[in-house]
């Protein structure tokens, strides 16, 4: 092209040069400028394009029409190239135009720059689709994109052919960067397999044109959405009439080919005779977060309360359909036989031994009140303690309290005002509740829970109130604070509430024995400290003159629930139905109330290796006096003689008072008697 130029001129010189004047008139050339094109174009993103200028003379650039674009050189003189850059276009399609000038001659150059348009690629999906699950919160629509400014800003809209998989509307895009991705959230449950088509949407337009872009549709597959095979229901053990299924019991539910993201809800029934008193949860939510093969475990616990068959059954949660291929249901089930192997267990730490329901004197004497008797040790007077019924613990086990804590209940109950419909949790003058939160125990160790006057068979000075004939005198307080006590309140102030609001102040919490009165107390022990009416102990006793009204079928929402023990079980009611009717009666030893009886819940229980209890022989009721007649003998008018004075010597010897009735000595009574005296103590034997 320059080259061209140049002979172009050189030809214009040659003629000027032939029709000139003569050597008298001076050559003269006229300014001449050409260009080598007429217009540039440039896409948004800028650059550079070369211009060659030829000239004869002194040219320069007058770029006022488009400022946007720079030139290397604005002004020069003959042949050039220039670089004329365009910088991005951010807006609209625009225009412009350079002005070359030489002398009174001009070139123009016109310069147009595209504005930025948006390409869509072919969209995808981020993450599996599969039938009847929810889609993960992460799957999105990826739409990619380029030719952007990256500031643009619109809106996305996605319909689908599939049911189950919600529509997107007016989904606000702002892009950053002139290429890249879009996400656009995905969201629903897929209600069936196969091809789905995503149809996209855009209210982007052309910035020059004004016409809206359009977005390719998308073709893809929904997957099925779980492929899990269930095998057979399988129970992990043996069941055991009465014997506690403990923590190893395990309903097993296998499973193959699951894709690990399946989430669902089974539901689990227990039926068929043996079924009472064993227990599972009745809906288990069921998450496998790996692919591949597996065990669906639900533990199974309780104690069998019946023997013979049972079976457990386990179905889907239909409503899920989230589980099976097509969303079968399923539908489980296992039987299983409740073994009486002859032995009736008992499955708690310990069990209810004794009880002082009728101490001597006054069986709840406030706390400080002024007695007057007759101590062998001090010869003085006392002030006596606070009340004095108390209840005899023997622990199976080794027990922490504040690790594992336990509760004990009492009750009495009389005619017409029996049980109502709060159970063991009447309180007021009804029930009353010890908290058993502190302390340790070991294996065939005896603990008490009662009043704070811890004495053995409580007070009374009898030698300065009984008629003349009575040959005794009271031996005065016999503390026991030195036993295994794990609870002890002062019952009989006022005012007093019992642990967790079950009970009132009271001067007696059990009843003293009455032939004729129809009347009966009760104990009962409960693991944990939350008890509700229909909470079943873990041991429970019943001893008195009458249980008649224990339970009325009039009323049948006034009743006491009893555990599974030597002497009750669940599965024949409460007490007072079926054969929960034993009442534990004995007459005072003494002949009276008021003289310090104890009575001894005798029984007797094997304990294995594995902890497991079995009651080797049942619990019946021994009542001994431990505080008068007898046990300490003197004469009835306070007299001083020597043979009535206790002498250790001696103890072993008749009661001179009483020839031939070797129930009378003249020893004192002591904790031994309540905890090795006789065969009416419940012990244990151990077994292989």
């Amino acid at each position: 092209m320059k080259t061209n130029f140049k002979q172009a001129l050189a030809i214009l010189a040659v003629v000027f040069g032939g029709t000139a004047c003569d050597d008298k008139a001076e050559n003269q050339l006229e300014s001449q400028i050409e260009i080598s094109t007429a217009s540039m174009t440039f896409e948004h993103e800028g650059g550079d394009l070369p211009l060659d200028v030829s000239s004869n003379a002194d040219w320069t650039i007058d770029k006022s029409g488009c400022v946007w674009v720079t030139v290397n050189t604005l002004a020069g003189t003959g042949d050039q190239t220039l670089t004329v850059t365009a910088s991005r276009n951010a807006g609209a399609h625009r225009t412009g135009k350079l002005v070359l000038l030489a002398g009174d001659k001009s070139k123009e150059v016109s310069i147009t720059q595209y504005s930025a348009v948006l390409s869509f690629g072919e969209p995808s999906v981020s993450g599996v689709l599969k039938s009847n699950l929810s889609i993960d919160e992460e799957t999105c629509l990826v739409i990619p994109y380029s030719g952007g400014i990256g500031n643009e800003t619109f809106t996305v809209s996605v319909v689908t052919s599939a049911a189950g998989i919600n529509a997107v509307s007016d989904f606000v895009v702002t892009l950053t960067t002139p290429a890249g991705e879009i996400f656009v959230p995905l969201s629903g449950v897929p209600a069936t397999a196969g091809e789905v088509t995503f149809s996209i949407t855009t209210n982007y337009a052309n910035p020059t044109t004004g016409t809206i872009l359009t977005i390719p549709a998308l073709q893809a597959t929904i997957e099925i959405g779980a492929t899990l095979v269930v095998g057979e229901l399988s129970l992990s053990d043996n069941l055991t009439y009465t014997k506690s299924v403990g923590n190893s019991l395990i309903l097993s539910l296998p499973y193959e080919d699951a894709l690990g993201v399946e989430n669902f809800t089974l539901s689990v029934a227990v039926s068929g005779v043996a079924a009472p008193g064993i227990t599972t949860d009745a809906t288990v939510d069921v998450a496998i977060s790996q692919p591949g093969n597996g065990t669906i475990e639900i533990p199974v616990s309780g104690i069998p309360y019946k023997a013979g068959q049972v079976t457990f059954t386990v179905t889907g949660d239909n409503a899920a359909k989230t589980f099976t291929l097509d969303a079968a249901e399923i539908n489980k089930s296992v039987n299983a036989t409740v073994a009486d192997d002859g032995k009736r267990y008992y499955n708690g730490a310990f069990v209810i031994s004794g009880v002082m329901g009728d101490p001597r004197g006054t069986d709840g004497t406030v706390a400080g009140a002024a007695a007057t008797f007759f101590n062998p040790d001090m010869n003085n007077l006392k002030q006596h303690a606070g009340p004095c019924e108390y209840m005899q613990f023997l622990a199976l086990e080794e027990i922490n309290f504040s690790q594992t804590p336990y509760c004990v209940i009492v009750c009495k109950m009389t005619d017409p005002n029996g049980p109502t419909a709060d159970g063991w949790t009447e309180g007021g003058g009804k029930t009353f509740k010890f908290n058993l939160t502190e302390g340790t125990v070991s294996k065939g160790e005896f603990f008490y829970v009662g009043g704070a006057a811890k004495t053995l068979s409580g007070y009374r000075d009898d030698a300065a109130s009984k008629p003349a004939d009575w040959p005794h005198v009271s031996v005065g307080i016999m503390s026991i604070r030195d036993s295994k006590w794990i609870r002890a309140l002062t019952y009989a102030n006022n005012p007093f509430t019992f642990d967790d609001g079950i009970g009132s102040r009271t001067t007696d919490m059990f009843y003293n024995y009455t032939a004729s009165a129809l009347r009966f107390n009760g104990i009962a022990a409960f693991k944990g400290t939350v008890v509700d009416k229909n909470t079943v102990p873990m041991d429970a006793l019943f001893f008195g003159t009458n249980n008649s009204f224990a339970y009325n079928a009039d009323m049948p929402s006034s009743y006491l629930t009893v555990p599974l023990n030597d002497l009750y079980s669940p599965v024949e009611g409460h007490y007072g139905q079926g054969t929960n009717t034993v009442l534990l009666t004995s007459v005072y030893t003494s002949g009276a109330a008021d003289h310090g009886e104890f009575m001894k819940f005798g029984g007797r229980l094997g304990i294995d290796g594995n902890n497991n209890k079995v009651w080797l022989q049942t619990r019946d009721i021994t009542c001994i006096s431990l505080g008068d007649p007898g046990m300490y003998i003197g004469s009835p008018n306070n007299t001083t003689l020597a043979e009535n004075k206790y002498d250790p010597a001696k103890e072993n010897e008749p009661n001179p008072h009483f020839p031939g009735d070797d129930r009378y000595t003249k020893r004192l009574a002591t904790i031994a008697d309540i905890e090795t005296f006789g065969d009416g103590i419940t012990a244990i034997v151990d077994q292989p």
